[in-house]
């Protein structure tokens, strides 16, 4: 029996938190990925932390420099691959001063990388949304594929209004364009580190170890494992 050729997955924001554990996944599981990254100056560095997580050894890894505000690049990017994995988004520690640095790269880059795929005949998307674009809209808990996240709402800081507007154009797009997608919300996703960067998430965490922050209010968020999520 000859052995089954490997499918390839692009894999979008492969040096960030959760794009290294997808990538980790899914070479475990034996596909190929590409992982897309702005430039390829740290490929080696975030390489050798994918590899680090073990079990990665059978699946071939390779990147592709392309930027989520431009179209150059993202038709070789995509170029033979079967499924797309769109991971990146811009995950800011603090408040930018103006919103379109977030709303836009959110919305313009989910909707390049969407037609990029359909242009590349993929066969599947899955995108990384957030429950920020369900969770603060007139819904309850638990909340299901009706609710959305008001723009309006005093709760909506610009990243909840990154990720609702992005998946609502996601959604739109896919209908209309027959492209198969899909989308997963996870809430505050912790977990070990793949290398040494520490993103925003586990940030708060080394913050709170260090003693950075001068006080501690009373409130509770949700929280899902990276591993759980790459899964």
């Amino acid at each position: 029996m000859n052995a089954r050729t490997p499918e390839l997955v692009v894999v979008t924001g492969i040096g960030g938190f959760v794009g290294r554990h997808v990538a980790a996944t899914l070479l475990r599981q034996g596909y190929d990925v590409r992982g897309t990254v702005r430039t390829l100056a740290r490929t080696q560095e975030i390489e050798q932390a994918i590899r680090g997580a073990g079990g990665t050894e059978a699946g071939q890894l390779t990147f592709a420099a392309v930027d989520l505000l431009g179209d150059k690049g993202w038709p070789d990017a995509l170029s033979g691959a079967v499924y797309v994995m769109h991971t990146a988004s811009p995950f800011p520690a603090s408040v930018p001063g103006e919103e379109a640095e977030l709303i836009e790269p959110a919305r313009s880059g989910t909707l390049r990388v969407l037609k990029a795929a359909r242009a590349a005949a993929v066969r599947r998307v899955v995108l990384t949304s957030s429950i920020a674009a369900a969770i603060y809209g007139d819904g309850s808990a638990p909340f299901t594929e009706e609710n959305w996240s008001d723009p309006q709402s005093p709760f909506a800081t610009p990243y909840y209004r990154s990720k609702t507007f992005a998946e609502r154009a996601a959604w739109a797009y896919a209908r209309e364009s027959g492209l198969e997608l899909a989308v997963i919300n996870p809430s505050m996703i912790l977990g070990p580190l793949l290398g040494g960067e520490v993103g925003t998430s586990v940030g708060v965490v080394r913050d709170l170890l260090r003693g950075k922050y001068p006080a501690m209010p009373k409130f509770s968020v949700p929280i899902v494992d990276v591993r759980d999520v790459a899964e």
